[in-house]
């Protein structure tokens, strides 16, 4: 069954996060059980809404994609 779409780009963020040499379009879509061209709207959707994804091209013209831990300000809570 199809997961909801927040669900699979809370997925994605946190895969991107968790690979630090990055991971392909391909990858990711296989991992998530979509197509690549809906990965790739995620990742326009991250993008434009500040998150700090960017895209590699690596060994033999491969292009990954991670997240730039460093640029990442840590979220705090509290109850006021």
């Amino acid at each position: 069954p199809e997961q909801p779409t927040l669900f699979r780009q809370w997925r994605i963020l946190r895969t991107l996060a968790a690979r630090h040499h990055g991971v392909t379009v391909d990858g990711l879509a296989h991992d998530m059980d979509v197509s690549s061209k809906t990965i790739r709207r995620d990742l326009d959707l991250f993008r434009t809404l500040g998150f700090p994804v960017t895209e590699e091209k690596g060994y033999r013209g491969v292009k990954t994609w991670k997240m730039d831990a460093s640029a990442i300000t840590p979220i705090t809570f509290t109850f006021e």
